[in-house]
């Protein structure tokens, strides 16, 4: 079959579909990959074996102009495409595709990675929940990565023909290979990804300039949104942060990192991040909340803090900190057995080709 992917970034794309490309690919079938084309390394890769369409993406833009042109592309790519599956993953590609393929009959398969907007109040909430009420209703099937979004689905009357909860976006065990846990005196905490305040960043920085010290090491890796860029600048001229910027592996950080910290309040699908931390072997200090608490056990393989809180994650990074060796140890091990168990990607991939199937 001919099988066209609807997403935002290829670095996004690369490093979460490329198992789903590559099993397609093997059974047969002439893949399409359409997205921005962000990272030219692994936009080669993925040409190796599909074929790519580059559309500049803007997650966050709201000007309607700009958007219906965005849509009209979409619609463009596909009439001539001419797919026989398509697959598309976040809010605007599962909207935008799923205004392009209604009444079209072609299957389509979207998936849910996430509420974002969805959650919060206001004329933007009530649009979307209008054109997911629109198009959900017109795709063979949609994934979910927890079952929280599920159920938001069925108590806001967004009808579905069927609804599959599959384990985030799982994975590659192979790839996140389990480290040795780092000795030494220091305790090294970090936090990747973006800089930004849903992400509890904010908590994260203040943490880093109370607690700092020549034992405790802060780390940060991801794009930093310009709002924090003066106090992580501050910070690390302080040498209370080591600020990495973007990165390309976060393998690297995982290493001599001695736990995760992700204080997040953004609504999550399944949180990736703290999937490679604890294939990795590292424990994590997270938020109790929908993508965070199905993959960290509180005292099993990381402990819970509380969000918008400060105090209580310095509080939490001080329990940490009093932990010996062997306990955190102990709790990174416990991590990669979930997730070997739980979130091999193998068993989204199987997912996906069982539905096309």
């Amino acid at each position: 079959m001919h099988v066209l992917i609807l997403s935002n970034l290829m670095s996004y794309t690369y490093n979460f579909r490329k198992e789903l490309i590559d099993a397609l690919v093997s059974r047969g079938d002439c893949v399409t990959v359409v997205c921005e084309d962000d990272d030219s390394d692994k936009r080669k890769e993925i040409e190796k074996t599909c074929s790519f369409i580059n559309v500049p993406f803007n997650g966050k833009g709201k000007n309607p102009l700009e958007e219906l042109k965005l849509i009209k592309t979409y619609r463009g790519i596909i009439r001539r495409a001419k797919p026989d599956f398509v697959l598309s993953f976040t809010i605007k590609m599962n909207l935008y595709g799923g205004l392009c393929l209604k009444n079209s009959g072609i299957p389509w398969i979207p998936m849910i990675t996430g509420l974002g907007e969805l959650e919060k109040e206001g004329r933007l909430r009530t649009v979307l929940l209008a054109l997911h009420r629109l198009v959900m209703p017109h795709a063979k099937c949609v994934l979910f990565q927890n079952e929280d979004n599920l159920n938001f689905f069925k108590k806001n009357n967004i009808r579905i023909n069927k609804g599959i909860i599959v384990p985030g976006s799982g994975i590659n065990l192979s790839k996140y290979a389990l480290q040795e846990y780092p000795q030494g005196n220091k305790t090294v905490f970090a936090f990747i990804g973006r800089l930004t305040e849903a992400k509890g960043i904010r908590e994260f920085l203040e943490a880093a300039k109370r607690l700092a010290g020549d034992k405790l090491c802060f780390v940060a890796a991801g794009k930093c949104d310009d709002e924090f860029a003066p106090l992580v600048n501050s910070l690390v001229s302080e040498g209370k942060l080591d600020y990495l910027g973007m990165v390309g592996d976060s393998r690297e950080v995982l290493k001599k990192c001695s736990c995760l910290v992700l204080p997040t309040y953004h609504p999550e699908g399944m949180s990736n991040v703290l999937l490679e931390a604890c294939a990795t072997g590292r424990p994590a200090i997270c938020t109790d909340r929908t993508g965070c608490r199905e993959i960290i056990k509180d005292q099993v393989n990381g402990l819970y803090c509380r969000e918008k809180d400060t105090d209580n994650l310095c509080s939490v990074i001080s329990d940490f900190v009093s932990l010996d060796y062997e306990r955190r140890r102990a709790m990174g091990l416990a991590g990669r057995s979930l997730v070997e168990k739980c979130f091999d990607r193998s068993i989204i991939v199987e997912t996906y080709l069982e539905n096309i199937k």
